[in-house]
């Protein structure tokens, strides 16, 4: 049983990866894909600090330039290697799964990131976005295995994690907050008093949750040091892209007009059908059905949600494009494969079938229906995707991008 279960997870994997690296010049290539390509491929000369000029994505130039992507093939070969990382986000998936729920949920919600559309469309383009989407999966993985095992090497590795996905892309800046939240649900805090606990949290987490710090700044210390000097020298280093920094303060953004440009466009890239059971799911996963374990892994999985998709993009986005909610991908898919487990584990037994019968309707609805259709049509004709009001900011407008 288990090597036909590890069979599963590699042929899922393998399907992942074909389906990201099928045709990847199928897409005309996008303005930013060029600068991207063009700084990975002088990264690694070090003629200059690599973050002079890194715009927020420095860790994306380093893992594109591991491909040596020169011209004329310099597209096809950054794009496959984004579709290569896109393997790492699927095994955290996984492994995501299985550690806040089981195997079978890990299993369940790697198949279906393999034909999530908001993935598999960008995760075959040369952008950062298929990147942090991997690491802050690993860190959400790490990050519950640090509050459940609090050892000190854990808590290096999650700083590790949190440094690169950062200096891959500034937008993360809020994942240190995922260890923390991490350690409230599963940390144990024991002691007769609060007082008592309190003090053994702080010996315990609290030291471990420095050592993160610690190394985070630690890995970042070799581009913030030249920054900073570069900045007092009147040279200063371009760390953040401010063409994507909102500077609009006459026309704030409210929420209603928020969710107004973002809706269509998260209906588009998930599917009317597939966005309607992500918001009922994640409500059903935080109702105390199945004990308070399950309660603990569904606030897990809100708090990833939104740390990745609703803050820093609403309060300092400039644009609302949903490359930028990319990283949801990764939640979406582990919040609907516990939705599909947890009907297995009704204890009625017609209930139970009737939660397969419906969980694999539905699945196959989608798949045939709406997944399917989108990556074939990606792979040869992708002007005719089934965008409305976000295709031409998906497909061809240089300010939205993809």
């Amino acid at each position: 049983m288990r090597r036909l279960h590890l069979a599963l997870i590699v042929i899922l994997l393998l399907l992942e990866f074909f389906i990201r690296v099928h045709n990847p010049t199928r897409q005309e290539a996008y303005l930013d894909e060029g600068f991207h390509l063009k700084r990975a491929e002088v990264v690694y000369d070090l003629d200059e600090h690599p973050a002079r000029e890194s715009h927020g994505k420095l860790g994306l130039y380093f893992w594109l330039g591991l491909f040596q992507p020169k011209p004329p093939i310099a597209l096809p070969v950054g794009r496959m290697g984004i579709s290569i990382f896109a393997l790492i986000t699927g095994a955290a998936i996984y492994a995501v799964g299985r550690q806040l729920y089981n195997a079978a949920t890990g299993l369940v919600a790697l198949g279906l990131y393999c034909f999530i559309p908001l993935a598999f469309f960008y995760e075959g383009m040369a952008m950062a976005d298929p990147i942090t989407a991997g690491l802050a999966a690993l860190i959400v993985w790490r990050s519950v295995i640090l509050a459940q095992r609090p050892r000190w090497r854990e808590g290096v590795g999650v700083g590790v994690l949190l440094a690169l996905a950062t200096i891959t892309k500034l937008n993360m800046g809020l994942l240190p907050f995922i260890p923390v939240v991490a350690i409230l649900l599963y940390g144990s805090f024991k002691g007769r008093t609060l007082l008592e606990q309190l003090k053994q949290w702080i010996k315990t987490y609290g030291v471990l949750l420095s050592v993160a710090a610690v190394t985070m700044v630690g890995v970042w210390l070799p581009i913030a040091i030249p920054a900073l000097i570069a900045d007092q020298q009147g040279d200063p280093f371009n760390l953040v892209d401010s063409f994507n920094v909102s500077e609009d303060k006459d026309d704030p953004r409210t929420p209603e007009k928020y969710w107004r440009e973002f809706y269509p466009l998260a209906e588009e890239m998930l599917s009317p059908a597939l966005f309607m059971i992500v918001g009922a799911a994640l409500v059903y996963l935080v109702v105390p059905l199945h004990g308070w374990a399950d309660v603990k892994a569904g606030l897990m999985l809100w708090v990833w949600m939104i740390v990745l998709v609703g803050v820093l993009p609403y309060f300092v986005g400039r644009l609302i494009t949903m490359r930028y909610f990319m990283a949801a991908a990764p939640p979406v898919a582990v919040i609907v494969g516990r939705l599909i487990t947890s009907l297995q584990e009704w204890k009625i037994r017609w209930l139970r079938w009737a939660g397969r019968a419906a969980a694999t309707a539905g699945v196959g609805a989608w798949l045939v229906a709406y997944a399917v259709p989108f990556a074939v049509t990606s792979w040869n004709q992708p002007d005719e995707l089934p965008f409305e009001r976000g295709k031409k900011r998906i497909l061809r407008s240089i300010s939205a991008g993809f």
